[in-house]
């Protein structure tokens, strides 16, 4: 019994720790989008590599979550990789958001496109089509 209650303790200690990690990491990437707020063409060129960073990472966690995650939930009863796994997944979510709609206000191509950036976000693999097509603009430009 003692043994349970010690493993379950590490765990959500663990759980705790990762999503801290990762609460830390959003909230400061978002203070350096406000810090850099100045619309001027360098600061747009630092929040496009940001937004570039934010919609690997969101796609990465939505792909490990319904890949490795869900299916571990309902295989083997364990709802520990959905938990680590899904506050991450939602604070990406939504920098990958609020920047999205910071850069429609800022850049010509997310304006033209602003609807197949935010349908991505829900897609699987989405944004990194949504990745691959920014960096082919940016290169063409």
């Amino acid at each position: 019994m003692i043994f349970n209650i010690t493993q379950c303790m590490f765990s959500y200690n663990l759980y705790l720790y990762y999503n801290l990690y990762y609460v830390k990491l959003i909230l400061s990437t978002l203070l350096f989008i406000i810090y850099i707020f100045t619309p001027n063409m360098s600061n747009i060129m630092h929040i496009i590599s940001i937004f570039r960073t934010i919609a690997f990472l969101e796609g990465l966690s939505y792909i490990l979550l319904l890949l490795v995650a869900v299916p571990i939930k309902y295989i083997n009863n364990d709802p520990s990789y959905v938990k680590i796994l899904g506050m991450p997944h939602g604070l990406l979510f939504v920098a990958y958001i609020v920047l999205s709609m910071f850069l429609y206000f800022n850049y010509k191509w997310v304006k033209k496109n602003l609807l197949s950036v935010l349908l991505a976000s829900v897609i699987p693999f989405g944004t990194f089509v949504v990745d691959y097509k920014l960096k082919k603009s940016l290169n063409e430009a």
